[in-house]
């Protein structure tokens, strides 16, 4: 298997022509970013290039700045690990809303355990979860709603998710003080979109923003972003007529 630019193999020797005559049964699969034919067929494919051509990084970068990648992120001043910072958030939140007298379900706490995408959703939908808050740290504060893929028709219409979605996103803007952020309905979440409750994709802050980093790693900051998604799923319960308004 390789996955370098058409010809390339080939002027270095190694390709099937030359290959198969040591052994005719060889099996060679060669990869590329853009197909062996075609206009584009001798472009490199680096993921950078593979995100910008796809367009996941039109919804990625800072307010009013140009586009940025999209990755595993981590701290520009701290070096931190986005796991890290959004683990220690979210065990602050579970302990929040035990205090309230909620059942909270993780799908990770520890570090070293590894979720994938689609386990993500199973594991609040086996668990009869009334809400799934997803965290990251990949932009500034913004909660991103499923839009209507089949489940997210089945909890709720599009207007009604983007109600949820700009209340959770009131409470922690009015825990933290932030002013700026958005909410946002999309399809590019597998998460939300899998998800047979009212499932929320919460972005924290920019990691890559060094004055954001620093506070994402704070413990008071910490505190009040799970304060705020506290406040805002209590919101959120009385919306859904789970729990009584006071």
């Amino acid at each position: 298997v390789e996955n370098y630019r058409p010809g390339v193999m080939d002027k270095l020797g190694l390709g099937y022509d030359e290959l198969k005559k040591v052994n005719p049964r060889i099996i060679y699969a060669a990869v590329s970013g853009f197909g062996c034919y075609g206009p584009n067929s001798q472009r490199p494919g680096y993921d950078i290039i593979a995100q910008a051509v796809g367009g996941l990084m039109s919804i990625s970068g800072h307010p009013g700045g140009q586009p940025t990648r999209v990755g595993s992120a981590s701290g520009m001043a701290t070096g931190r690990k986005e796991s890290i910072v959004t683990l220690e958030v979210g065990v602050l939140l579970r302990d929040l809303l035990l205090a309230e007298g909620a059942t909270v379900v993780m799908t990770r706490d520890t570090q070293k355990t590894f979720v994938g995408m689609l386990e993500r959703a199973d594991i609040p939908n086996n668990a009869g979860a009334d809400f799934v808050l997803r965290l990251h740290c990949n932009s500034g504060i913004q909660v991103y709603c499923p839009s209507d893929s089949s489940y997210a028709r089945e909890v709720a219409d599009m207007d009604t998710y983007r109600t949820m979605g700009n209340t959770l996103l009131s409470a922690i803007k009015t825990a933290t003080g932030q002013t700026r952020g958005d909410c946002t309905l999309n399809n590019s979440y597998v998460g939300n979109n899998w998800s047979k409750m009212p499932s929320f994709l919460v972005e924290m802050g920019y990691m890559t923003s060094q004055e954001e980093d620093y506070l994402l790693s704070t413990p008071v900051y910490q505190q009040w972003l799970a304060q705020g998604m506290v406040e805002g799923v209590v919101q959120l319960a009385q919306l859904r007529g789970l729990i009584d308004k006071q």
